[in-house]
This record gives structure tokens, C-alpha cells and sequence, in this order.
């Protein structure tokens, strides 16, 4: 395998195990460790870590080295604000209307289902930098979404709704429906750092 393979690799593996919550904010990452535990160099390693900071899922402090991104309040709200512009930058040049609803928004979980719909809506716009953009937000919100279907009341009908509305023609609906979306996790963002902040890492 080769070093780029090797680091794509990596890169793969951390960024699974800090968006499905297997590692707590503010854990320092260790790259001799992490290449002992996946068996390769720590060349590939920081490589993957540097494209990890990049995206703003791993910081790095001086002195200290590499740390899982500690993420407060006020940092979550801007995503969230970030979230409905970038949507709605989507759709004014892109569209999911006359879609089926059922073929969009697919994934093994809430979390995954979430960002399987937004990144459909950015690949739409076929706009490079809209599709780069979603990808990161959505790396920074997945550890999040899954605490949010645990704490906001039915969230896989809010789902099918944000659905419904992005697949109307001509989708009239949407803006409230977004709207209502962002406003309710906005209203909940202290619980939901709180809850980020205090649970045990996944097995």
C-alpha cells in the first residue's frame, strides 16, 4: 500500500471514530500510538491528523501536539448558522425538486441520514466549493446529530419533513421548514454541548 493509500486510510479511521463519539472532546491523539495501533508509520499519521485539522474536527496546541476538538456553545451555534446559509447557498443553485423523498437522506443512522440529505442538496448546486463546505460541516456536526436524536423529540419525522419540502416543485415550503430545524437545535445547543461535553465515549 502506498503512503497516500496509507493516509487516506488513517484519516478514514479517525475521523469514523471522533464523529461516532469512540473519543471524548479534548482527547490528545498520540500519533506514535495511533501508528503502533494501525500497524503503520507516523508519517501517515500526521499527514492524516494535519488534513483532520483542516477540517476542524482535531486541533493542535503548542506545546501538546494533536487534540479531538473541544467544541463550546458558541462555536456550535455559528455551525448552525453556517448550516442554513449553506443550504440555502444550495439551493439557489441547486434543487431536489421531483425527487422521490425516499431515495435521498439514506444512512445507517439519524446521523448519517442527516448528511446523506445535505450533501444530495450540495451535489445539486454543482458547486465545488458548496459540496467541499458540506462535507466539512457535516464532519463537524455528526457527533452532534447523534446526541440530537437522543434529546429532541422526533427527529426522523422532522427528517421525512425536510424531505417532503426539498423535493416539493416548487418547494414553497422549504424556508419555513429550515428555518424551524436550525431554530430548534439553536435553542438547544447549551444541552447539547453539555451532553457532548459529559458523555462516555462508545465502546
Amino acid at each position: 500500500m502506498n503512503a497516500g493509500a496509507t493516509s487516506d486510510r488513517i484519516y478514514e479511521h479517525i475521523r469514523h471514530f471522533i464523529g461516532q463519539r469512540h473519543v471524548r472532546p479534548g482527547l490528545r491523539l498520540d500519533p506514535r500510538a495511533i501508528a503502533k495501533e494501525l500497524e503503520a508509520s507516523t508519517t501517515p499519521v500526521r499527514e492524516a491528523l494535519n488534513r483532520l485539522v483542516g477540517e476542524g474536527l482535531v486541533e493542535t496546541l503548542v506545546p501538546g501536539g494533536f487534540f479531538v476538538l473541544t467544541l463550546d456553545e458558541p462555536v456550535l451555534r455559528d455551525l448552525y448558522s453556517w448550516s442554513r446559509t449553506l443550504i440555502g447557498l444550495s439551493l439557489r443553485s441547486g434543487t431536489l425538486a421531483g425527487h422521490d423523498p425516499s431515495r435521498l437522506g439514506r444512512g445507517e443512522d439519524y446521523a448519517d441520514r442527516v448528511a446523506s440529505l445535505f450533501t444530495d442538496l450540495a451535489y445539486s448546486s454543482n458547486n465545488t466549493q458548496y459540496r467541499i463546505a458540506m462535507r466539512r460541516l457535516n464532519a463537524n456536526l455528526h457527533a452532534i446529530r447523534h446526541i440530537e436524536s437522543e434529546i429532541l423529540e422526533d427527529v426522523e419525522g422532522e427528517l421525512e419533513e425536510l424531505k417532503i419540502a426539498l423535493t416539493e416543485v416548487p418547494g414553497a415550503s422549504i424556508g419555513k421548514v429550515l428555518k424551524s430545524y436550525h431554530q430548534r437545535r439553536l435553542r438547544s445547543s447549551f444541552e447539547l454541548i453539555r451532553r457532548r461535553q459529559h458523555s462516555k465515549p462508545y465502546e
